[in-house]
């Protein structure tokens, strides 16, 4: 059991370590969303990641919030 335990943690710190070495070319996007309250770096990577940096595909501000609500059906 602990050795299992063990091993999932090494599972998880590495892919932390991968998602942070991913993360590093959007260092400034990820820092200007997590101004917003309650975004942290991990919300940041995970919003990052499922929006992208190119904003100019969604017409409005409404479009962008209501995206994540279509993209999961």
């Amino acid at each position: 059991m602990h050795l299992e335990t063990s091993n999932t943690l090494r599972q998880i710190k590495k892919l932390d370590n991968e998602i942070r070495q991913k993360m590093v070319p959007f260092h400034e996007e990820s820092k200007l969303i997590q101004t917003l309250p309650g975004i942290s770096e991990v919300s940041a990577s995970a919003i990052l990641a499922e929006v992208g940096i190119d904003m100019s595909q969604f017409p409005d501000e409404a479009h962008l919030c209501s995206w994540p609500v279509f993209a999961r059906q």
